[in-house]
């Protein structure tokens, strides 16, 4: 598939703009999903540095939800789980010859309350949707509502993002828009805006777009503009490949692999 003149523009301002490009990523493989056409084509005109955010499961027993998810994976363990993505990663963001920083922060399936009574903390070793931050996927965590212990970890995340790119103007900032309601990736997306303002780029989340639209509360309250991105879908297909534990879970249909990438700025 051949770049349309709209991604020309946009590819041509962000290489005559910026030095090199540094993505936020909440998880191992949202940054590639999402923007991994874009990727390619900038990593032969700048470095591309990929931060991936929440890169393991914690310490806490996993609930039903993080359970299923295990299930659907065919992977025994959360630990085994993060240490198959993470090599995954590795090897899909080598093709592109990015740089990679795992911040270790833990997954919203396994993360939870920091200031827990004892008998909750004792309860939840029981049953561990007691202490889940987010006790179920479906009604939690992609509802959209970051709970009220984040707010803090979202402003920590905002301090170390500006530390990682500390000039916006030189370089190209790229986070998820958070479409879809994962709070994860909404914790990502306002740490970003509360570290680069009006400067970040948001790429529109994959797969969640073919289920909600384009349109959320956010890209209208910040009139946020779009660009499309058409993609070379070989390439784009080949760094999806890398991520073989979650590559048929997520893109059950690969026509979508065809589809343009979105971005929105102000």
């Amino acid at each position: 598939m051949k770049t349309t003149n709209t991604s020309n523009a946009f590819i041509k301002e962000l290489t005559k703009q910026y030095t090199h490009a540094v993505c936020f990523s909440p998880h191992l493989d949202d940054a590639v999903f999402s923007a991994g056409g874009l990727l390619s084509e900038l990593s032969k005109h700048m470095p591309i540095e990929v931060v991936n955010v929440f890169t393991s499961p914690g310490e806490a027993k996993s609930t039903l939800s993080a359970k299923q998810f295990l299930k659907q994976c065919a992977i025994p363990s959360p630990k085994l789980l993060f240490d198959v993505r993470l090599n995954e990663d590795k090897h899909s963001l080598s093709l592109i010859n990015a740089e990679v920083i795992d911040m270790n922060y833990t997954d919203a399936l396994w993360r939870t309350h920091t200031k827990s009574l004892f008998p909750r903390r004792f309860a939840g070793k029981l049953v561990p949707e007691l202490t889940a931050l987010y006790p179920t996927y479906r009604y939690h965590i992609i509802k959209g509502q970051v709970h009220p212990q984040d707010k803090d970890l979202m402003i920590e995340l905002a301090r170390k993002f500006r530390n990682i790119a500390p000039d916006p103007t030189k370089i190209a900032v790229f986070a998820p828009v958070g479409v879809g309601g994962h709070v994860d990736h909404r914790i990502v997306r306002d740490a970003c805006r509360l570290a680069f303002g009006k400067h970040a780029y948001y790429w529109l989340d994959f797969p969640y777009f073919a289920m909600s639209g384009t349109t959320n509360n956010f890209i209208t309250y910040y009139s946020l503009k779009p660009h499309t991105v058409s993609i070379q879908t070989n390439k784009k297909k080949l760094l999806c490949e890398k991520y073989s534990s979650q590559y048929d879970i997520v893109i059950k249909d690969k026509a979508i692999l065809e589809s343009p990438e979105q971005f929105f700025h102000s």
